[in-house]
């Protein structure tokens, strides 16, 4: 989804760049907030069969010259446990990256009002129930 992303603040920002996943010390800006998506249960057996959050968790780190990256953590089935196959909401993806690349690059913005109760969990790359790190 980067182009799309560049696209999104090509008017303030006239270069992004995807930094790989796992360089995490050289990022000097971090941002837990959440996107919205879609979820089937992996086991055939389990009576939940799909259920859709707008609380999906996404941490978005900026690097220096307007680099980023984003790692989106996955749900597990509140029936049977098992991960979740997800379905990103390209939108809200879209949006609050693009939204924070323009923080981070002094842009004036209204500023956006999402809960912030995900904070913590995004920090915790794994070990939550309920919550992984997808790849």
């Amino acid at each position: 989804l980067h182009p799309e992303v560049s696209n999104a603040v090509s008017d303030h920002i006239h270069a992004t760049w995807v930094e790989p996943e796992g360089n995490h010390q050289n990022s000097d800006n971090e941002y837990s907030t959440k996107v919205m998506g879609k979820f089937a249960c992996s086991n055939d057996e389990c009576p939940t069969r799909r259920w859709s959050s707008k609380t999906v968790a996404i941490l978005i780190r900026g690097y220096p010259g307007n680099g980023y990256n984003a790692a989106i953590f996955n749900q597990r089935c509140k029936s049977c446990n098992e991960l979740g196959d997800f379905t990103l909401d390209e939108n809200s993806y879209v949006e609050r990256v693009a939204y924070r690349l323009k923080k981070w690059a002094g842009v004036q913005m209204e500023r956006q009002h999402y809960d912030n109760k995900l904070e913590w969990l995004c920090s915790q790359e794994s070990g939550i129930h309920g919550l992984e790190k997808m790849a």
